[in-house]
């Protein structure tokens, strides 16, 4: 339970924190100073967004493991202003995953269905180096686990840094690294990327190596259509009635969606696409499961957004 006490403490620190970067005039400032800026990095304004993920029936690619996959997924990340040129991040992720293995009954001894949970949470900085210049960094803290009781194998740090240099009011290159769990093999990669904004502002090419690869193109001010591809993964602590073992979890993601804005502050999304070549790998008694990647599956995903 100490882990609790902990994620319960620095939640409690970001609520009583807040007034202090609350201030109007300093984020009237920051916005005013920064906001073309933000929009060349990211295309996707938003503070928080909540979904849902749905994948149908996934099978071992040569192997006899099966499942389906239902997500629930929450995530919010506030750009707190302390001064003109500086920001504190603010940053919280859910995210409940339910794997439904009843397709692989009889070769798979008792697993029947099981849901991984990840709660995280980061506090980090970023600031203005000159006017075209920002370093960012995000330490985060958090809980990976099927939460049947909780050890020190449960929780994990991760943490990023980067560098966004701006050429020209169009383009921006990004430098940094990473540390987590999303290729299990090597934890701490290098981060490469590039932004490229049209003279129009309506299309956006985000480039973030070795992650990320995404255009969008804002038909209109309240409508944006995109293409991508993703990688994620996490490592997750299991600890039940089959054992105690590691999950890893890594997601190759290729997709399109489109986001569409009611009004300043609130958006729908939605995206399908196919998952290509993911990992789910785990070892424990009684079963040769999921030993290899998996084959290639088709997913959907709705989700609600919001801009603060």
């Amino acid at each position: 339970m100490k882990v609790i006490h902990i994620l319960v403490a620095v939640l409690s620190l970001f609520i009583f924190a807040l007034p202090c970067f609350s201030e109007s005039s300093k984020s009237e400032a920051f916005v005013n100073s920064h906001n073309d800026f933000f929009h060349l990095l990211n295309s996707d304004p938003d503070d928080i967004k909540i979904g849902y993920y749905y994948q149908p029936e996934t099978e071992e690619d040569g192997g006899p493991g099966e499942f389906e996959l239902q997500k629930a997924f929450s995530r919010l990340e506030l750009p707190l202003p302390t001064s003109n040129d500086a920001y504190f991040r603010m940053a919280m992720k859910y995210d409940y995953r339910n794997y439904d293995f009843s397709s692989s009954s009889g070769r798979a001894g008792s697993l029947s269905s099981e849901a991984l949970h990840k709660i995280e949470l980061g506090t980090g900085y970023g600031v203005f180096l000159t006017k075209d210049l920002l370093f960012t960094a995000l330490p985060t803290f958090g809980i990976y686990s099927n939460m049947d009781g909780l050890s020190e194998d449960d929780f994990q740090f991760h943490g990023e840094f980067q560098f966004v240099y701006r050429l020209n009011p169009g383009a921006a290159i990004v430098a940094g690294a990473a540390y987590n769990e999303i290729f299990d093999d090597t934890p701490f990669y290098p981060i490469l990327g590039v932004r490229i904004l049209s003279n129009d502002g309506k299309t956006h090419l985000n480039i973030t190596l070795p992650t990320e690869i995404k255009l969008a193109y804002n038909d209109t001010p309240q409508t944006q259509y995109y293409i991508g591809g993703w990688i994620s993964g996490d490592q997750y602590h299991y600890e039940g009635d089959l054992g105690d073992f590691n999950i890893q979890v890594r997601e190759n993601r290729v997709g399109g969606g489109v986001i569409q804005w009611f009004n300043d502050v609130v958006n729908i999304q939605l995206e399908a696409g196919a998952q290509i070549n993911d990992e789910f790998e785990f070892e424990t008694k009684g079963t040769n499961l999921f030993q290899n990647n998996l084959e290639t599956a088709p997913y959907i995903w709705v989700a609600l957004g919001f801009a603060l």
